[in-house]
């Protein structure tokens, strides 16, 4: 696993590299083009979270199970094991 994550790291550092070289550009860029840059980076962040994430634990990411608030329907609740509808 520890060669995987450091080419993982690798990567990344060089995307991030190849992006700085972009913001940096002492030179006229099309206009958008640093700001779609910056963009860029926070998106190859969240790919090398995702890749590190799925490398150091392979099982599935469940999603959070978002509550209804209270005095919302209960509807919801009733279809995981019934307690809920029958007030058990």
């Amino acid at each position: 696993m520890h060669p995987d994550l450091l080419a993982l790291l690798d990567a990344h550092l060089a995307e991030l590299t190849a992006l700085r070289h972009v913001l940096a550009a002492p030179r006229p860029v099309h206009p958008g083009a640093r700001w779609a840059a910056a963009r860029e980076t926070t998106r190859s962040a969240g790919r090398y979270v995702q890749a590190v994430t799925e490398l150091m634990d392979p099982a599935p990411v469940q999603k959070p199970v978002i509550l209804a608030p209270w005095g919302s329907s209960l509807s919801v609740f009733a279809s995981h094991c019934g307690c809920c509808a029958t007030g058990a």
